[in-house]
């Protein structure tokens, strides 16, 4: 039996392959040190009067340990701005997952994914977050089809990530629960480009 390597429509070498799920690791580890210096908290008025704060149990489980003195005490504000600089990160990182699945041609840029592969659902996923994040969100009045669109993207992130449905907001991007996974999914989903098959 001959055993073929299936490089859908456009050449997916196996270097290619490598190099994009290199480019999703770099981003992914460069996330993780960005939020070990900006981490949130479900309890913003807890560091209040702070002079400083630590990175969380999770990024330190992780080798990345900082210590952040500030010249003040923390005020709510500034816990509350934490909160948004984390959420700014890890919508960069879905930003970011999805230029790089157009950037290396394993989708095409819009919302067609191939439908053949391994976690398929997980691309569309990440592209349709990244409309979501680039396009819907700050839009002052969203049009009758961006509500459509946001729905449908919710339901696809409940179907895939059923933990969302305890989440406080609609489109949660917890980098533990939710990114964490989310990339190693897109990353088998790049794989399967290059995975032989039998004619």
């Amino acid at each position: 039996m001959t055993t073929l390597l299936v490089f859908d429509i456009r050449l997916h070498m196996p270097i290619q392959v490598e190099a994009a799920c290199e480019a999703i690791e770099k981003a992914w580890k460069l996330t993780q040190r960005i939020r070990g210096l900006c981490p949130s908290t479900n309890n913003p008025q807890s560091l209040v009067g702070q002079m400083g704060y630590r990175s969380g149990g999770w990024y330190r489980e992780r080798s990345i340990d900082f210590i952040v003195r500030l010249p003040r005490p923390m005020t709510l504000d500034d816990a509350q701005n934490l909160n948004l600089m984390g959420t700014f990160v890890n919508t960069s990182f879905i930003i970011t997952m999805a230029a790089i699945l157009e950037g290396y041609e394993f989708t095409p840029y819009g919302d067609s994914v191939n439908k053949s592969k391994e976690c398929w659902e997980f691309a569309l996923l990440t592209k349709w977050l990244r409309n979501y994040f680039v396009h819907g969100e700050f839009k002052r009045t969203p049009t009758a089809e961006d509500i459509k669109k946001a729905k449908k993207t919710r339901e696809l992130l409940m179907k895939l990530l059923p933990i969302v449905k305890d989440a406080d907001h609609d489109f949660p991007t917890s980098i533990d629960t939710i990114l964490e996974p989310l990339k190693d999914k897109l990353q088998s989903y790049i794989r399967a480009f290059s995975e032989p098959v039998s004619p």
